[in-house]
């Protein structure tokens, strides 16, 4: 199960990335590799194993992940509505820096 649970920390962190840099994925070709292609691309790997893990998984495993991800989800919820959590208002700069 800890597998299942980071292959889905990667697959979290590779849709954060495009979303970062997603000013720049669409600047040139180096780029959009980069910061657009490849993270995607092993999101859809990552998330392709962890359905395939996750129906050859016995059903308590299957439940346990998924709580765990609700559980996430709540907190993240509570942390950026409720607790105005002074991360989710960091300026995003994903913009090149070209003069």
């Amino acid at each position: 199960m800890t597998g299942i649970l980071t292959a889905g920390f990667y697959i979290l962190t590779a849709l954060a990335t495009i979303v970062y840099y997603r000013r720049r994925v669409f600047s040139n070709a180096w780029d959009a590799l980069l910061a657009g292609i490849l993270p995607f691309a092993a999101a859809e790997f990552l998330a392709w194993i962890v359905v395939r893990s996750l129906q050859a998984a016995p059903a308590s495993q299957r439940w346990s992940v998924a709580g765990i991800i609700a559980v996430g989800v709540v907190l993240m919820l509570s942390a950026r509505c409720a607790l105005r959590s002074p991360f989710f208002q960091i300026p995003r700069d994903s913009a090149s820096r070209e003069p």
